[in-house]
C-alpha cells in the first residue's frame, strides 16, 4: 500500500462546512491522517457561518456538505465564495461532498467553480487523490504515468467485495436508489449496506428535498424513513405516486414504526414494502434486489416497445407482455417471498373484500391470529437460516390444515394470519386447535437438528357488531397478547 501521509498537507488550513457534527469528525480523522494538523482544521455548521470565518481568518481549502438544513446549500455557498470580493476568498480551493451522483448536479458544481466533487461514501484514499490533484498536480502526473508502467495486467486489480455473502447482481449495476432520512447515522448504515451492490447511490434529508431531487433524476427505488421533520414519509410518498412522472417507482419503507395500523398506514400511501428496524442487512439487501429486479423487467419492456413502435404486430404482443408483466408485479408486491403466502398488503385486500361480502350476504367471517412461540430463542440458537426454514415449513403445515376456501398469509416477522370466509366463531377455534396440535407435533428438521415448535392463537369473529376490519384486527391480536400472557401455546377468543 502506498504511503497515506503527505508532508505538503502539514501546513494547510481548511475549513469543513458541515451541519454533521458526526461528518465533520470523520473527515478531521481522514485529514489528520493524510498530514493535516488538528489545530490547523475548523468547522463550522452552516454557509453563514463559513462567510463569517473566511472574513476573520485564512484557509487554503474549504469543503461543503451539498444539502443543509436552514442555510444556504452548498452549491449557493460556492457562489458566494467565487464571487467574493476578496481574491483569497474567491480562489479558495473548493470540495463538494454530497452522496448527490447524478450528472446533473456534478456539471452544476464544476461549472459553478467547484475543484473537486467527492461522493459519499468516501475513503481515505478518495480524500488523498482529491487533494493532490489541488496541491500536488506535478506529482499526481508522475503517479498515473508510473502506474500505466506498472500495471501490465488486461484488467486492473480492483476486484468487487462482495457484501453479505451475496454476490452483486451484474444485471443491476448502475441502478439509483434514493435514500431519504433525516438521520445521518440511519443513512450511515443504509448506504454501507448497500455499497457493495453496485447501484448508485443518492440522498435526501428530507420530504421536500426528495421530490425536488425527483425532477432532476428519476431513482429505480426509494428507501422511505417514516418519521422526519417537515412532511413525513408517508405524504412524501403519497405525493409521489400522485405524479405520473414518479407513480411507478417503487418505495420501500424503512421505520422503527412496526405497529399495525404503521405497516398498512405505509401499503395505502403506494409502498410497494415495509421493512421494520432494526432490520437484518441481509434483508434489506435482499428485498431491494427484488424490488430492482422487478423495476429493470418492466424497463426493459418498455423501452422495446417505444423502440419497435414502427410494429403493430410486435407491439400488440409485447403490450399484452408488459401487462401479464405488470400483473406479476402487483403480484408479487402482495406476496411473502420465503413462505410463498400473501403477505399484510395481500391480505388486507382480502380482508377488504371478505367485509364487502359481509355486508352484502350478513354472513359472519373468523379471523385467526398465530404466532410462532420464543422464535427468538430459535434464531439465536440454530441461526437465521433455521428460522426462515421454521416459517416456510408452519407455512406449509397451516395450509394442510386450512379449508380451500380459507386464506392464509404471513402477518408480520412470525405472526400468520388465517381469513375464515362465511364460518363463525367456533369454526375458527376448532381450526385453530386443530392446527395448534398439528404444529407441536410437528417434527421440524434443519441440518439433522430437530427444532420443537408451539405456537399461541387469537381467534375472533366479525359479525354486525364489528365498526370495521382495523378494529377486529385490534381485537384477535390482543387476544392472541393474552394467550401469549397466559402461558403460550394456547388458543383464546
Amino acid at each position: 500500500m502506498t504511503e497515506i501521509k503527505n508532508e505538503k498537507f502539514s501546513e494547510l488550513k481548511m475549513l469543513i462546512v458541515d451541519d454533521s457534527k458526526t461528518l465533520g469528525m470523520i473527515i478531521k480523522d481522514i485529514l489528520m491522517t493524510l498530514g493535516f494538523n488538528r489545530e490547523n482544521i475548523e468547522q463550522v455548521g452552516n454557509a453563514y457561518d463559513a462567510l463569517n470565518i473566511l472574513e476573520s481568518q485564512k484557509f487554503d481549502l474549504m469543503s461543503s456538505n451539498l444539502w443543509m438544513p436552514s442555510s444556504l446549500n452548498g452549491l449557493e455557498l460556492l457562489e458566494k465564495i467565487r464571487a467574493h470580493k476578496n481574491q483569497d476568498i474567491k480562489d479558495l480551493p473548493f470540495i463538494l461532498i454530497t452522496g448527490e451522483t447524478s450528472e446533473k448536479f456534478v456539471s452544476m458544481a464544476f461549472e459553478k467553480g467547484a475543484n473537486s466533487y467527492l461522493t459519499k461514501p468516501f475513503n481515505i484514499e478518495n480524500f488523498k487523490d482529491e487533494l493532490e490533484k489541488i496541491f500536488c498536480p506535478q506529482e499526481e502526473e508522475e503517479k498515473e504515468v508510473e502506474e500505466e508502467k506498472t500495471d501490465t495486467s488486461p484488467i486492473r486489480e480492483n476486484s468487487k467485495p462482495i457484501t453479505l455473502g451475496q454476490e452483486p447482481d451484474p444485471q443491476l449495476k448502475g441502478m439509483k436508489l434514493l435514500i431519504v432520512d433525516d438521520s445521518a447515522t440511519n443513512v450511515t448504515i443504509l448506504r454501507n449496506t448497500l455499497k457493495n451492490q453496485g447501484y448508485e447511490l443518492m440522498e435526501a434529508p428530507s420530504g421536500e428535498i426528495a421530490i425536488k431531487m425527483l425532477f432532476g433524476a428519476l431513482p429505480d427505488l426509494i428507501l422511505l424513513d417514516v418519521t422526519m421533520a417537515g412532511i413525513d414519509g408517508y405524504e412524501t410518498c403519497r405525493r409521489i405516486k400522485s405524479d405520473e412522472s414518479t407513480k411507478n417507482i417503487p418505495v420501500i419503507f424503512i421505520s422503527s414504526m412496526n405497529e399495525t395500523e404503521n405497516i398498512i398506514r405505509g401499503f395505502d400511501a403506494g409502498g410497494s414494502d415495509y421493512i421494520s428496524k432494526p432490520f437484518r442487512v441481509e434483508e434489506v439487501v435482499s428485498r431491494v434486489k427484488s424490488q430492482l429486479q422487478l423495476r429493470k423487467t418492466v424497463k426493459d419492456k418498455e423501452i422495446l416497445i417505444e423502440e419497435i413502435l414502427d410494429s403493430k404486430e410486435k407491439k400488440d404482443l409485447l403490450i399484452k407482455e408488459l401487462l401479464i408483466l405488470k400483473e406479476q408485479l402487483e403480484s408479487a408486491s402482495k406476496t411473502d417471498a420465503l413462505t410463498e403466502l400473501p403477505n399484510r398488503r395481500g391480505l388486507n385486500e382480502n380482508l377488504d373484500n371478505e367485509k364487502l361480502r359481509f355486508e352484502r350476504n350478513k354472513k359472519a367471517f373468523s379471523i385467526v391470529l398465530c404466532d410462532i412461540d420464543f422464535f427468538k430463542k430459535i434464531n439465536d440458537e440454530f441461526g437465521h437460516d433455521a428460522g426462515d426454514f421454521v416459517l416456510a415449513e408452519v407455512a406449509k403445515v397451516i395450509k394442510t390444515v386450512a379449508r380451500k376456501q380459507d386464506i392464509v398469509g404471513r402477518w408480520g416477522a412470525q405472526e400468520f394470519l388465517a381469513l375464515l370466509p362465511e364460518t363463525e366463531g367456533e369454526g375458527g377455534i376448532k381450526l385453530a386447535e386443530k392446527l395448534q396440535g398439528k404444529i407441536e407435533n410437528h417434527k421440524f428438521q434443519f441440518n439433522q437438528q430437530s427444532i420443537s415448535i408451539t405456537m399461541s392463537f387469537g381467534v375472533t369473529e366479525y359479525n354486525s357488531d364489528e365498526k370495521d376490519i382495523d378494529s377486529c384486527i385490534s381485537k384477535v391480536d390482543s387476544l392472541l397478547h393474552k394467550a401469549k400472557e397466559a402461558g403460550r401455546n394456547m388458543v383464546v377468543s
